[in-house]
């Protein structure tokens, strides 16, 4: 408890600068010397990819792609709504194939599920952030298990074609060109994604 005292009065203030306690003797330390504690850098913040983690990253990332988009930073509202997708998906498949909510995803299990694609008769055409792969991925992997295939024909279909609509207007390479997206094309990307915000549930 003294620690996490600590720790709230030694947050950034606005200025960028650390602020400076002077204390008693709180967790041993002498009264009247000023000290401060270096919180963990951004990177060091990250926690382990989890299907927990990639539903609550697509949240905050879905959010910052709607403000984006209102302010008309068209590019990058795209850019950040695929990755939504993206995690969201691969949180739907992994919870599918019976991943703890906190147990980490690893390289070499995006990997793995990329290997099973040819068993299940899908030919994977892109890299491991591929949307429309992991969206194909999703539907066949349950339609394969018994149990777990959707009750609705028709919801399968649409995650897979509404993964593809994205796909076609979506890759991480975005971040490395200037090429600024039409109206329309946030629009038909805004649409996709909403619908699978809405259906996150039933993924």
């Amino acid at each position: 408890m003294q620690h996490s005292m600590e720790w709230r009065a030694c947050r950034w203030n606005f200025s960028g600068h650390m602020g400076l306690l002077t204390t008693g003797a709180v967790g041993g330390i002498t009264a009247g010397i000023e000290y401060s504690i270096m919180p963990l850098r951004l990177p060091q913040r990250v926690c382990k990819d989890t299907v927990r983690e990639f539903r609550a990253a697509a949240a905050e990332r879905y959010l910052d792609a709607c403000i984006l988009a209102h302010e008309g930073r068209r590019t990058a509202a795209i850019y950040l709504w695929g990755y939504v997708v993206e995690m969201m998906l691969k949180a739907a498949y992994f919870s599918a194939f019976g991943y703890d909510p906190d147990e980490e995803i690893t390289r070499a299990d995006l990997v793995a599920a990329r290997h099973l694609a040819p068993s299940l008769g899908l030919i994977w055409t892109g890299n491991l952030h591929s949307i429309h792969d992991w969206g194909q991925l999703l539907v066949r992997t349950r339609a394969s298990v018994p149990g777990l295939a959707y009750s609705d024909a028709a919801f399968a279909s649409r995650v897979a074609t509404t993964a593809y609509r994205i796909a076609l207007l979506w890759t991480e390479i975005l971040r490395y060109h200037k090429s600024v997206a039409y109206r329309h094309e946030v629009r038909q990307v805004s649409e996709a994604v909403e619908w699978f915000w809405d259906s996150h549930d039933l993924l």
